[in-house]
């Protein structure tokens, strides 16, 4: 007689919030944003603090900028990550594997996200100074 077979562990999944304060790309700032090397359910935490169907007049829009990979613009980028976890809510949990394309294209995406922010503050920063000498 054969043992009966245990099941796979399986590591709890956090519970997220699916509504958490929404934060405009204008208001976004660094330390808001999880680092690349944070946890999948960090990075759908922080999706949710942006809405796309608010941000975009259509789907079809939506439809383009998740299909587009040259993203332009943090609305684009937050946009792609807001639609990558909203299948997952929609459709229910799914296991993110760490090694998969998958979540390679969301940890870059959160790069892009943190790269633009940083991008942003240098830009602030020097207009601060050159009109501050201007004075």
């Amino acid at each position: 007689m054969s043992k009966p077979r245990r099941p796979k562990a399986r590591r709890e999944r956090p519970t997220v919030r699916i509504n958490p304060k929404r934060i405009t790309s204008h208001d976004l700032r660094l330390p808001q944003v999880p680092k690349a090397d944070a946890s999948i359910f960090e990075f759908e935490e922080f999706s949710y603090t942006f809405n796309a169907y608010e941000a975009h007049p259509s789907l079809s829009t939506i439809y383009r900028i998740t299909k587009n990979k040259r993203h332009q613009t943090l609305d684009q980028l937050r946009t792609c990550l807001f639609v990558e976890f909203r299948d997952t809510w929609v459709l229910g949990p799914k296991q993110f594997d760490e090694e998969s394309e998958e979540v390679d294209y969301l940890r870059l995406l959160i790069q892009k996200i943190r790269l633009a922010l940083q991008a942003r503050e240098v830009i602030r920063l020097a207009l601060k100074r050159r009109s501050e000498e201007e004075e």
